[in-house]
């Protein structure tokens, strides 16, 4: 086999230890996040502008629109 070591991230606070051990592992390392694919990781610094195009463009026609905002939403109020 090709022994390589396997770390999964799968809450946010398990990235940085997770990411540490993997760099520090003396073979190849594969991370696996699992992520919910419905919530788009917003910029930094989003501006009203662009926070209103995404909003447009889910409205027209993701069947996951309020899901998304809502994750949306509780993303950006956390940080």
């Amino acid at each position: 086999m090709l022994d390589f070591d396997g770390f999964v991230i799968d809450e946010p606070g398990k990235i940085v230890p997770t990411l540490e051990s993997a760099l520090a592992s003396r073979r190849p390392a594969v991370v696996e996040i699992l992520a919910d694919p419905n919530i788009p990781p917003l910029p930094p610094h989003t501006t009203a502008k662009q926070a209103k195009d995404y909003l447009l463009a889910l409205m027209k026609g993701d069947p996951d629109m309020m899901k998304v905002i809502r994750a949306s939403a509780k993303q950006l109020f956390a940080s």
